[in-house]
């Protein structure tokens, strides 16, 4: 309300209020800027319990109002809604307060104040306050309040997406949270998974404006255990709030239902045992019954007429059984009840009774005579034991054929009795198995025929099934001959138990395995041994590394392992073939046997390389070890083929290890492997001893820094790619194509070549983090030059454990996700070595590039003797055909019929061919009249920086 001014005399405060206010129901009162009331109308007072007299000249300062807040707590007079209008000039509305009544009961009232200004002025004149009382409308809403709070259920109102907006009750004692912690949860986010559609069914209910109860699962909150909730859903009328769509009352009826499962599990038992009663009645098929034999006069039980197949209803007819047993067993059934009937004799009998519905049924029946008022009859119980006999029969049939297969199986059979396995019978292929006549087998231990070595493990393997545990078990062993001769066998023991739970009888097969297990050591002496040369084989030889380093390792020992490579065997097979290779290799390790001690232990690791254990040795000896080998590779290195002929030396490398090295086989394998190539590179015919701490000593010093510099370039970029380029042999598609070739730049600059770390990177799995580095540098280079315009294919080869690593595929797709390259740009080159060692890696991993647009080539094809036989199972785009076959197709015909193959298959397949090592034009022609289409050597471009290759591209006319 807005005046020129503001009022100066109690006339006009009165007359803001205006005549009619006396005639209002809510009380008024004008108070001025200090809060002093001016004017008030006859409800102010009524309201208040006092006179007008009293009020006028009072206001909220004044020290007898004492309001209160709804809390019951005093409210500061600051807060009083007539000073904070006056303070604020703000519209105060619906502030509840109460006020102590002279009676000391509490009046609650709702006031609102609104301010009063004068034209012009910010800061308001007075207010008018208006007021009502509410006391009745608060008892009300606290009785309320109180009823719900100390509810047993909880009382919650949901909104019309079934959210809780306010909740009471006992929600603390039904779910352990509090009523106003449940506000925002839906039913459905909390109830069992499997009550969800009938929550739902509820709510769906109240949108519709049904009532519905609804049974629920969740979980307490402190105990975490499910409980059962029963919720009334009412919808709240959409005329009388938007806001809200339903209103719950829910209590727990856990114990209810637990009840009711109880009763319903306790009447289902009743319906499983009535029925089993039942069942018991059906399976004995036992009735009684009574006879006068005199008259004919029967009695049959109601079992007993279902067991005859009659009506238990009907009266049994007069002389009905004798009717129905069968014709045959007429007599004897007669005879048999006057007999017990005359002397008074028990009986018992079978006999054969024909039903009404023509079916033939066996009876056991029992009797004896009995009186009844003077007349003599015969009672009884009588059993259908068709089903029995019919068992008896199978049984003895059953028996009849364990015992022909028995005696008849091709195997041998016995029955034992006891821990001790003593035989109780045996079957003719059991004594033939052991050379013994079958009555000298019953009655003997099978501890008595058993190998001495083997009793401890059978009784091991037997165990189990004595102490009831296992019903059968299945071992090895081997048993003793008549003859003395040893038969290896499996057997199979199944457990027979007896009454008691024990087991008094065991049946045994045993099968004569004595072929397999020669089989099998035959194929354990491949699996360990070279087959050239008969030596240790590397894996074999890795084992005996491991177990003599463990041997040092426990009782301080040392030894040494010499690592020996032949010099200029690669010559040998490019000038005198395979042929004479081989017989070179098999001639000197025959040669290096013979210079070394029985202890001594030589293997083939590769196809020129061989590997000696020295025990017992420190480096001067191992040293004359290996100086000895060298000599005797230099004299009997000489091979002759035709006119030509060739000498072979060899380079060693030593390394030492003495107990406490803590080293593996693998560290030990690549220090003698670092050293072997330290002396290639210092002359050849010579050997080189890895130094381990000695300071100072050159290229010698901790050959294990190799895998340090590897790390390093790692880390620091300093490797290199080098592209070889391949031409196509055909018509052009106007893509440039090249291998990638990996380099390591030194401490020094100088340019490593990979044969002097690539060994060390595989032999400590750090190949792995160089392909990927390879791979990542090859994706940038393609799509450089594919953004610029370049149409350009790079190969990158892959390491055998690089082929092997199931994460490799995962991380190329990931890379090629985030730098994409156009399909088919990426060339894999893996070695069919690399293939056959890991054949399912190696397919899985086709299958990975493929998707990924990228294509698989096989290198040095030819050089695996199972080539072809795996080519079906490995998805190849390319075949590189070694290039032992390229260089020698100008002048032997079996190269020219191998090169020819590989055309032909790959063609058939969809793939294409690569010569490698085409060193010569003459070359060139021959790959390309035999149909190869690409071609690569030195004769065609040898390998350069791939800046620099790449850079003649862009060049090239």
């Amino acid at each position: 309300m807005s005046l020129h001014q503001a009022p100066t005399t109690d006339e006009a405060w009165a007359g803001l209020l205006g005549p009619a206010t006396d005639a209002a129901t809510e009380g008024l009162m004008v108070l001025d800027a200090d809060g002093t009331i001016r004017a008030a109308n006859v409800a102010a007072s009524v309201v208040l319990g006092t006179t007008r007299r009293v009020l006028l000249g009072a206001g909220p300062r004044d020290p007898r109002f004492r309001p209160l807040r709804p809390d019951g707590t005093p409210l500061p007079r600051h807060e009083h809604p007539i000073l904070v209008a006056l303070d604020t000039g703000t519209p105060q509305r619906d502030v509840h307060l109460g006020l102590d009544r002279h009676d000391g009961a509490v009046q609650w009232h709702s006031w609102n104040a609104v301010p009063l200004f004068s034209e012009g002025s910010s800061r308001p004149y007075g207010v008018v306050a208006s007021f009502f009382d509410i006391t009745t409308h608060v008892e009300q809403g606290r009785e309320l309040r109180l009823l719900t709070e100390h509810s047993g259920d909880i009382i919650a109102v949901h909104d019309i997406e079934g959210r809780i907006t306010y909740a009471t009750g006992a929600a603390e004692a039904l779910v352990g949270i509090a009523p106003q912690h449940l506000v925002g949860l839906n039913v459905l986010d909390v109830c069992h998974h499997e009550d969800v559609p009938a929550v739902r069914a509820a709510e769906e209910a109240a949108h519709r404006g049904e009532t519905s109860l609804v049974a629920y699962r969740v979980r307490h909150v402190r105990t975490g255990e499910w409980i059962w909730l029963e919720s009334h859903v009412r919808p709240v009328d959409r005329h009388a709030s938007d806001a809200h769509s339903a209103v719950i009352v829910t209590r727990d009826i856990t114990d209810r239902r637990a009840a009711e499962d109880a009763a319903r599990d306790a009447a289902a038992e009743a319906r499983r045992q009535q029925a089993l009663l039942e069942e018991a009645a059906q399976m004995a098929a036992l009735g009684s019954w009574g006879f006068d034999v005199e008259t004919g006069e029967s009695w049959f039980s109601p079992s007993l007429c279902r067991i005859f197949g009659l009506d238990p209803a009907a009266e049994p007819a007069p002389g009905i059984h004798q009717d129905l047993v069968h014709a045959e067993d007429k007599q004897r059934v007669r005879d048999v009840l006057r007999a017990a009937a005359r002397d008074g004799t028990a009986f018992e009998t079978s006999y054969r009774l024909i039903r009404p519905d023509g079916a033939e049924r066996i009876m056991h029946s029992r009797g004896a005579q009995a009186e009844d008022r003077g007349r003599t009859w015969v009672w009884g119980t009588t059993q259908d034991v068709t089903d029995l006999h019919e068992l008896e029969a199978g049984r003895r049939e059953a028996e009849r054929l364990f015992r022909a297969a028995f005696e008849r199986a091709p195997i041998g059979l016995c029955l034992t009795q006891g821990r001790d396995g003593r035989l109780l019978r045996a079957n003719p292929a059991m004594a033939e198995l052991l050379g013994y006549p079958i009555e000298e087998l019953v009655g003997m231990r099978l501890a008595d025929i058993s190998h001495p070595d083997d009793l401890e493990s059978t009784f091991a393997a037997v165990e189990p099934m004595l102490r009831g545990e296992a019903d059968e078990v299945r071992f090895e062993k081997r048993y003793l001959r008549r003859d003395g001769g040893i038969v290896w066998t499996m057997v199979s023991c199944a457990a027979v138990a007896g009454d008691d739970g024990g087991i008094p009888y065991s049946i045994t097969q045993v099968v004569d395995i004595t072929e397999r297990k020669r089989f099998e050591g035959q194929l354990q002496h491949l699996a360990d041994h070279d087959a050239l040369t008969g030596l240790f084989n590397r894996r074999r030889f890795e084992e005996e590394l491991e177990r003599v380093l463990a041997e040092a390792e426990r009782y301080g020992r040392r030894g040494a392992v010499v690592v020996l490579d032949l010099d200029g065997f690669k010559y040998v097979n490019d000038t005198l073939g395979h042929s004479a290779g081989d017989e070179l290799i098999s001639r000197l390790s025959t040669t290096l046997r013979g210079e070394l001690r029985e202890t001594d232990v030589l293997a083939r690791l590769g196809g020129d390389e061989f590997g000696v254990i020295v025990p017992e040795a420190d480096a001067r000896e191992a040293e004359a070890v290996a100086a000895k080998l060298l000599r005797a590779v230099e004299r009997d290195g000489l091979v002759s083929g035709g006119s030509r002929h060739a000498r072979v030396t060899a380079s060693a490398g030593v390394a030492t290890y003495e107990g406490g090295d803590g080293l593996s086989a693998e560290e030990l394998l690549v220090e003698a492997d670092i050293a072997m190539y330290d002396a290639k590179e210092a002359g050849r015919n010579r050997s080189a001893v890895h130094e381990r701490t000695h300071a100072g000593a050159g290229r010698h010093v901790s050959r294990l820094t190799w895998l340090e510099r590897i790390r390093s370039a790692l880390g620091r970029q300093r490797f290199e790619l080098h592209a070889q380029p391949i031409h196509a042999l055909g018509e052009g598609d106007g893509v440039e194509r090249f291998e990638l070739l990996v380099r390591m730049r030194g401490d020094d600059g100088e340019l490593v070549p990979p044969a002097a770390f690539l060994h060390v990177a595989e032999r400590f799995d750090v190949i792995q983090d160089i392909d990927r580095w390879v791979v990542a540098r090859a994706v940038d280079l393609v799509r450089r030059e594919h953004d610029a315009g370049h149409a350009v294919t790079l190969g990158v080869n892959l390491a055998g454990r690089t082929v092997g690593d199931a994460a490799f595929g995962a991380w190329l797709e990931d890379l090629l996700a985030h730098r994409p390259v156009p399909r088919g740009r990426l060339v894999f080159e893996i070695t069919e070595t690399a293939a056959v060692v890991n054949l399912e890696r190696a397919r899985v991993l086709g299958e990975t590039l493929r998707r990924l647009g990228c294509r698989l080539a096989l290198d040095d094809f030819g050089t695996g003797f199972a080539s072809f036989a795996y080519l079906k199972h490995l998805p190849f785009d390319c075949l590189k055909i070694d290039g032992e076959y390229v260089r020698g197709l100008a002048d032997n015909p079996a190269d020219r019929l191998v090169v020819e193959a590989v055309v032909t298959i790959a063609r058939g397949m969809g793939a294409v061919t690569l010569a490698e090592f085409v060193t010569d034009g003459d070359v060139l022609e021959q790959v390309r009249a035999l149909g190869v289409d690409f071609a690569q050597g030195f004769h065609l471009g040898r390998p350069v920086p791939v800046e620099d290759a790449l850079r003649g591209i862009v060049h090239a006319p």
